[in-house]
């Protein structure tokens, strides 16, 4: 692809905004590797975990699982964090507060990384599991990952 427009058209607004913060995530030097990988994990998980929802609530879904760690990858308390970005209250509540659809399917993926099963209710729709859901967004993650790290060392011309 050769320019943004063509991005947009191919991978759609959707795509290249989560691949843009991706990129502006991953470009943080000083953190750990895993720290982008929680956080691509608890994206699709809570993406994941609202299947059932409109293509817009599973985006904001996604949203609150990457932007889970952005206090760690910036060095500052969340709320702080929270209060320069452009996202929806609802975000923000789930972020900080744990409030809301996105709060609780956020706090169940956090329950489900520290094997507190018992509190997963939230985070399996009709018809899957919570193993179902970890095992396919580790996979989503690595070839995620792979993807990135493919990006990043090509031109920026060839990536978009």
């Amino acid at each position: 692809m050769g320019s943004i427009r063509q991005a947009l058209v191919l991978l759609g607004i959707s795509a290249v905004k989560k691949w843009a913060t991706l990129l502006a995530m991953a470009d943080i030097d000083d953190k750990p590797n895993e720290l982008l990988v929680t956080a691509l994990v608890r994206a699709k998980m809570c993406e994941l975990a609202a299947a059932s929802r409109p293509a817009r609530e599973r985006e904001e879904f996604f949203t609150t699982g990457m932007f889970s760690v952005v206090d760690a990858l910036l060095d500052s308390p969340m709320d702080v964090v929270l209060a320069s970005l452009p996202l929806s209250d609802e975000v923000k509540d789930a972020l900080h507060r744990r409030q809301g659809p996105k709060g609780v399917v956020l706090s169940a993926v956090l329950a489900y990384e520290q094997a507190r099963f018992e509190d997963l209710k939230a985070l399996v729709p009709p018809g899957a599991s919570a193993q179902e859901i970890y095992t396919e967004s580790i996979a989503w993650a690595r070839q995620a990952g792979l993807e990135l790290e493919a990006s990043t060392a090509a031109e920026p011309a060839a990536v978009l």
